[in-house]
């Protein structure tokens, strides 16, 4: 046969057809949401497969024999029900990959040979364990969109500013209490998102990135106010207060500490 696409997400499989491994000529095949406990062996017969989708399955492992899937470019393991712990060496194998979803498991590291994906463009990671970003991460300079997001990061690296091709960058839902000045070198980032961190001031060379996109931002702010809050007494800010357009300096004097001015940098 000749079919180039099949969709069989969301039905139930426990198992799929052995003749399955006939189709030389499907280019895209989508299992994701089935109760599938491993890559089934006839997929790997399937050496014309750009596109697979193999979320939310019941996937143990990754079986080392994906690496034969050579021509692959998108690929989706994420959100297993059983958290996958570690990924194969062979996966990183897959040098025409482009976007890859591994996001939503129990990963605590990556393995080094991330290196060898050198045409990854997007890298979704979010809602891991992960507690440091490999060195090897930093040689991905073909990335344009990475997800770092909800894992338990407490700092990132300046080489993170190395990846100049950069146009989404997330790193919400970490522990991070400030940002690399080396930001600042993405001068084509577009979307950056820091909510749900400790982040109290973003550098100013990052605010200067022209038509960038803050998430998380007001949080920022607050986590500043909170700050003088507590040094100076003050108990509350009016709910109205437009944070974002405040240029200059406030002052808040008379709050139960001496009356001393409380400046709000020019970058908020």
């Amino acid at each position: 046969t000749n079919l180039k696409q099949l969709f069989l997400g969301g039905n139930n499989l426990a198992s799929i057809p052995k003749e399955i491994k006939h189709l030389t000529f499907l280019n895209a095949l989508a299992l994701f949401k089935n109760p599938l406990t491993k890559i089934p062996e006839e997929i790997f017969a399937l050496l014309n497969l750009g596109w697979l989708n193999l979320s939310n399955l019941g996937l143990l492992f990754i079986s080392p024999r994906i690496k034969r899937l050579k021509k692959l470019n998108w690929l989706d393991i994420s959100l297993s029900p059983f958290k996958l712990e570690k990924l194969p060496g062979e996966l990183f194998q897959l040098t025409s990959l482009e976007t890859l979803f591994i996001g939503s498991n129990s990963l605590d590291c990556i393995p080094k040979e991330i290196n060898k994906l050198v045409n990854i463009r997007e890298l979704y990671i979010s809602h891991n364990k992960l507690c440091e970003i490999s060195p090897s991460l930093m040689a991905l300079k073909e990335l344009t969109c990475l997800d770092l997001g909800y894992n338990n990061f407490n700092i990132l690296p300046d080489e993170l500013g190395d990846l100049v091709k950069l146009s989404k960058l997330f790193v919400g839902g970490n522990s991070l209490t400030f940002l690399p000045n080396t930001l600042s070198n993405l001068k084509g980032l577009k979307e950056l998102n820091i909510e749900s961190n400790l982040i109290t001031e973003v550098p100013k060379g990052i605010s200067k990135i022209e038509n960038l996109k803050f998430i998380g931002a007001e949080e920022q702010i607050q986590n500043k106010l909170s700050k003088w809050a507590e040094k100076y007494n003050i108990k509350s800010f009016p709910e109205d207060l437009n944070l974002l357009s405040v240029i200059g300096s406030l002052t808040l004097n008379f709050n139960g500490a001496d009356p001393k001015p409380i400046s709000l940098p020019k970058e908020i």
